[in-house]
């Protein structure tokens, strides 16, 4: 039981780590379109 529960913290930890890769990735490739788009202008 105690272990089941030590991964399933484990695995939320995981999920709000990719959470945070998926925003920093989203975030840059938005800048890229940003840049694009005013180098189109």
């Amino acid at each position: 039981m105690k272990r089941k529960l030590k991964d399933k913290n484990i695995s939320e930890d995981y999920v709000k780590m990719e959470d945070q890769l998926a925003d920093i990735f989203i975030k840059s490739l938005g800048r890229l379109k940003f840049v694009e788009m005013q180098e189109r202008d």
